[in-house]
């Protein structure tokens, strides 16, 4: 039960980041005011969001969500399987739409707890459970760096919640099927 916990831990890693060597990033503006674009394999919607938002190069936008977006773009993707493939696209897609229904006038607080709230049902919507082991551990070690951060073991234990309840009551990852 712990290893489950821990893994799972490393995979909702999106609940926060460390900034002390983080590089400044520069912000891309949206264009004359109008709605910044998802763009299926681009992360430029965080940044755009930024300019609208102004949370800062610490804030959600700019710390969390363009930072691991870009980690899974830059990764060889064909490291993944072609499930593994087509998650990471969906996910990525489903995390920026549900970024842009909250609402702009929120603080950046707020933003950042909405938009981590929303983690975990993309997660399990675009397919996480059902992903071959080999996937999900590879997601796993790409978040590796942000498993100790605050509400990261809330958010793991209603993943594997979620996809016990659609196992029989196992966490796929680590089923006995890996021995």
């Amino acid at each position: 039960m712990i290893k489950s916990l821990l893994f799972t831990i490393m995979l909702l890693g999106f609940l926060g980041s460390s900034h002390a060597f983080q590089e400044k990033i520069p912000v891309m503006e949206a264009l004359n005011g109008e709605e910044c674009s998802i763009l299926k394999d681009n992360c430029e919607y965080y940044l755009c969001e930024e300019t609208r938002r102004s949370c800062g190069q610490n804030g959600y936008l700019v710390s969390f969500g363009h930072r691991y977006c870009q980690k899974f773009l830059d990764t060889n993707e064909k490291k993944f399987t072609d499930e593994g493939q087509q998650w990471l696209s969906e996910v990525r897609t489903c995390l920026q739409e549900r970024l842009r229904e909250i609402p702009e006038k929120l603080s950046c607080r707020d933003l950042k707890r909405r938009a981590f709230a929303q983690h975990v049902p993309c997660y399990i919507e675009t397919g996480y459970c059902h992903l071959p082991r080999k996937d999900r551990r590879r997601i796993q070690l790409l978040l590796m760096n942000a498993i100790f951060k605050k509400g990261i073991v809330e958010n793991a234990l209603k993943v594997m919640s979620a996809c016990a309840s659609m196992n029989n009551g196992v966490f796929p990852q680590f089923d006995n099927s890996w021995r």
